[in-house]
């Protein structure tokens, strides 16, 4: 399903109100989230209504992380934040490579699952990139959070 006609999409940066990297782009006018589906699949770009998220995850390496949404995390994430509650999952596993890192963001309607992909390549966990990924790991959460919680 498209929200947004070719003529916006080109012009969707420009108008966007949040902008995390070039993975996420938020128009608070439309409503509207549009996702970059990575620098491998230039042109290929998903949306939905912000209002429709209900739930997120972060999965890294393959390994999913607990979900946080309205249900049982959501007082936790209140509590804590989500990052605070992400950061043990993200270094239990203290490894120096990272080959993948996403967050998976669930919504109402059709498609359901959206994926933000920050790494998928061998990356050095401590290296710039991977540092990159990780602040924008931290950002593109507090977004979904906001937007869980109407913030």
């Amino acid at each position: 399903m498209d929200l947004i006609d070719k003529k916006q999409l080109k012009n969707f940066k420009k108008n966007a109100t949040t902008v995390i990297g070039d993975y996420l782009l938020y128009d608070k006018e439309t409503d509207v989230v549009l996702i970059n589906k990575g620098l491998l699949s230039p042109g290929k770009q998903e949306t939905f209504y912000a209002s429709s998220i209900r739930s997120f995850e972060v999965i890294k390496d393959g390994e999913s992380s607990e979900k946080f949404g309205l249900g049982g995390a959501a007082l936790g994430g209140v509590l804590f934040g989500p990052v605070g509650l992400l950061g043990g999952f993200l270094l239990k596993k203290k490894k120096n490579e990272i080959t993948d890192l996403r967050v998976r963001i669930n919504t109402a309607g059709e498609p359901t699952i959206h994926d933000v992909v920050l790494l998928n390549s061998k990356t050095k966990a401590d290296g710039f990139i991977g540092k990159l990924a990780n602040q924008s790991l931290e950002n593109v959460v507090n977004f979904v959070q906001s937007k869980i919680f109407n913030e």
